[in-house]
C-alpha cells in the first residue's frame, strides 16, 4: 500500500494518548509483538479511518486517450451540427500534454499529431475516410491494458474489407474495464450513411471519481442535445438524507430535536460524535447508551396510538433514500449485512500509532517501528482485515415512514430504515462484543437485466448488434449483487450493572 501521510491532527490526537497498554499481534504474527495503546474513538479518527479504505484501490492516472475511427462512412456523422460540435468540444476539453489521439483505420491504430484545432479539422474532413476496417478491437484491448481513461468514437462495426463480421465482440474489454469498479459511459447519436440509419457512439471509459466523463459532459453541455446518454456503472445511483441538522443523523428524535433512545453523541465541541461522509457514502454513529439502554429507552416511548416518527421509536436508523432510476439495470432489491470491524479498526490504529512514533537515527536496526532505512515497517503498514459477519441484529425496512403524513419524499427516490432484528435482545451479539465497532452495510441483493428490446433501441442499428449483445452480456456478467451502497458505522458502551 502506498505510505499515507496522516492529517496533523491525528499526529497531534496520537501524541497526546495516555491509556491502559494492551498487547496486538503484528502481521507477521510469531514472536515479533508490539505494545500499543488501546485504540481511541473519534470522529477523525474514524473519518481517516474510512478515507484510507478508500483509497486502497488505486485512482487511474490523470492522463487521457482518444480513439478516433476514421473508416470510410463514419464522418457522414459529422454533417449532423450538433455531432460535430460534441466532437469538437471533447477534443478541446482533453487537450495538452496529458492527452494522447489515435487513428483507427485499415487495421492499424496509430498516434495523431498535432493540436485539438488540427485533430477536429481533420476528423471532420470527408478526404481523411477513404479508409476501411478500423481495428475497434485493437483500441479496446490498449485501453484495458493501459489503464487510464479514454474515449473512444466509433460505430463499433467490425469490417475486415471483405466481411462485416457479427458477434458479441466487445463484452470481454467491458467486463475487464467494469470489474474493476470503473464506469463506460455511452453518449449515442444517430446518422445516416447513404440511405442506411447508423449509430455513433462516444464511449468514455473512466473510473471513479468519473474526472473523464465529467470534463466531458461539462464541454458539451448546453451545445449538443441530440444524443442519448446510457451509463454501464455499479455506481451510477443516487443517495439522499433528510436529516435535521449537520450534527444529527437518521436515529431518533423527538420533535424538539432530541434523542433520547439511542442518545447519539451530537455535540459539535465533543471529539467523538456523530459523523456524516457523504463523500465516502458513510456515516458514524458513537451511542453514549448502550444496546440494553437503547431498548429499555425505546419501549419506554412506544405509544401505538402514535405509530409513526417523532412520537415513537420504530427504526434504529432511517431517513435515508436511494435513487436507482439511472442505474444499469432495473427493480433494484437492497439488503443489510452486519459485520464486526474492530480488528479492521484496531489495524489501522496500530498503522496511526506506529506512523506517528518518532523515527530512530538512520542505520538504526533495532527500532520496532521503522527499518534502518527509515521506512514504516511492512507489518505496521495499514491493510484490511476480514470482517466477522454478525447475524440477527439489524434488519433493513423499506419506505419505514409510510402512512406519516409528516414523512417527506423525493421524486425517484425511496426511503430505507435500519430496524433491530427481532432476534436481537441488545444483551448479547453473535460474533462481537457489546463494544466492538459495528458495520452495517446496505448492499445490494438482487437486480433484473435491463430487457433487451431496451439495449437494442439504444445500440443495435439495422441487423448488427454487436454493440448491443456486448453490453448486454458484459452487464449480466458483472451484475452488482453484494455491492455495498452504503455504511454505517456504530460504536456503543459497554452496559452498566
Amino acid at each position: 500500500m502506498k505510505r499515507v501521510l496522516l492529517p496533523i491532527r491525528i499526529v497531534l490526537a496520537v501524541g497526546a494518548i495516555v491509556g491502559s497498554i494492551v498487547l496486538f499481534n503484528s502481521c507477521k504474527g510469531g514472536d515479533n509483538t508490539q505494545l500499543v495503546p488501546d485504540p481511541e474513538f473519534s470522529s477523525e479518527l474514524i473519518e481517516d479511518f474510512v478515507k484510507n479504505k478508500a483509497e486502497l484501490k488505486e485512482a487511474l492516472p490523470d492522463k487521457y486517450s482518444a480513439y478516433l475511427d476514421f473508416s470510410d462512412g463514419v464522418n457522414l456523422a459529422y454533417n449532423e451540427a450538433e455531432t460535430k460540435e460534441i466532437l469538437r468540444s471533447i477534443l478541446n476539453s482533453i487537450n495538452g500534454d496529458d492527452a494522447t489521439y489515435y487513428s483507427l483505420a485499415d487495421h492499424k491504430m496509430d498516434t495523431i499529431a498535432g493540436n485539438p484545432d488540427d485533430i477536429f479539422k481533420k476528423a471532420t474532413d470527408p478526404k481523411q475516410y477513404n479508409h476501411q476496417a478500423a481495428p475497434v478491437r485493437t483500441a479496446l484491448d490498449n485501453i484495458v491494458k493501459e489503464g487510464k481513461p479514454a474515449i473512444l468514437i466509433t460505430d463499433y462495426e467490425e469490417y475486415d474489407g471483405k466481411t462485416i463480421h457479427k458477434g458479441a465482440f466487445a463484452k470481454p474489454y467491458f467486463v475487464d474495464w467494469l470489474k474493476n469498479d470503473n464506469q463506460i459511459t455511452f453518449l449515442i447519436v444517430n446518422y445516416k450513411e447513404k440511405n442506411k440509419d447508423k449509430k455513433l457512439f462516444f464511449t468514455i471509459f473512466d473510473g471513479n471519481p468519473n474526472k473523464l466523463t465529467a470534463k466531458i459532459l461539462d464541454a458539451i453541455k448546453g451545445k449538443a442535445s441530440n444524443f442519448e446518454k446510457f451509463v454501464m456503472s455499479n455506481s451510477n445511483y443516487e443517495v439522499k438524507t433528510d436529516y435535521l441538522a449537520a450534527n444529527k443523523g437518521g436515529n431518533y428524535h423527538t420533535e424538539d430535536g432530541l434523542d433520547n433512545v439511542s442518545c447519539v453523541q451530537e455535540d459539535v465541541n465533543e471529539p467523538d460524535r456523530f459523523t456524516l461522509m457523504p463523500q465516502y457514502k458513510a456515516e458514524y454513529y458513537p451511542l453514549l447508551a448502550s444496546y440494553t439502554e437503547v431498548a429499555v429507552n425505546a419501549n419506554g416511548i412506544q405509544n401505538e396510538s402514535k405509530p409513526f416518527p417523532p412520537y415513537s421509536f420504530t427504526n434504529f436508523l432511517q431517513h435515508i433514500f436511494f435513487n436507482f432510476q439511472n442505474f444499469a439495470y432495473d427493480d433494484v432489491e437492497l439488503d443489510v449485512k452486519v459485520s464486526n470491524a474492530q480488528a479492521d479498526y484496531n489495524k489501522y490504529w496500530q498503522y496511526v500509532y506506529a506512523f506517528n512514533q518518532e523515527k530512530p537515527e538512520l542505520g538504526v536496526k533495532d527500532n520496532p517501528f521503522f527499518d534502518e532505512k527509515g521506512n514504516l515497517r511492512s507489518e505496521w503498514k495499514y491493510a484490511e482485515q476480514p470482517l466477522g459477519e454478525i447475524k440477527d441484529m439489524f434488519d433493513l425496512e423499506d419506505n419505514p415512514s409510510k402512512g406519516d403524513p409528516k414523512a417527506k419524499t423525493f421524486p425517484g427516490f425511496k426511503e430505507y430504515g435500519i430496524a433491530f432484528d427481532d432476534e436481537f435482545d441488545c444483551t448479547q451479539i453473535n460474533g462481537a462484543n457489546l463494544s466492538d465497532l459495528i458495520r452495517v452495510d446496505i448492499v445490494i441483493k438482487d437486480v433484473d437485466d435491463k430487457d433487451k428490446e431496451d439495449i437494442e433501441k439504444l445500440f443495435k442499428w439495422g441487423d448488427y448488434d454487436n454493440l448491443s449483445e456486448s453490453v448486454r452480456l458484459a452487464l449480466q456478467e458483472v451484475r452488482p449483487i453484494g455491492k455495498v451502497v452504503y455504511t454505517y458505522y456504530i460504536k456503543a458502551p459497554e452496559p452498566t450493572e
